[in-house]
């Protein structure tokens, strides 16, 4: 396939593209996490005593974090619900005239009344 006169020209310092995968922050502090200290102990294990000590000493940020990586995130609920005095109703044959311009009566729509 020809390249188009919008791809990037040989030598255009802003047509890099991705980093190399090897290079992203992710795999660099995954590598870095694997290694060992001087006793053998992997830096990532270090790095699990060090927040589980940091949470039982009180230290609310690191049982936040915790919390998150042990049971995930908490999940926040949008309730979308109206009032008994005032619920919330939807037009759907406003919403069909309004998507597809026809109405809910119209036949060759494929919506029928019944439904």
């Amino acid at each position: 396939m020809a390249k188009s006169s919008t791809s990037f020209k040989k030598g255009n310092k802003f047509g890099k593209g991705a980093p190399k995968k090897e290079w992203t922050m992710a795999s660099l502090i995954r590598e870095a996490t694997e290694e060992e200290d001087k006793n053998g102990i992997p830096k990532k294990k270090l790095i699990a005593r060090k927040l589980t000590s940091m949470s039982v000493a009180g230290d609310i940020t690191a049982m936040k974090e915790l919390n998150n990586r042990l049971d995930g995130m908490s999940v926040q609920k949008n309730i979308l619900a109206g009032d008994e005095d005032n619920p919330i109703s939807i037009d759907v044959a406003g919403v069909l005239n309004k998507v597809y311009g026809k109405s809910k009566s119209d036949s060759s729509g494929g919506v029928s009344k019944d439904s």
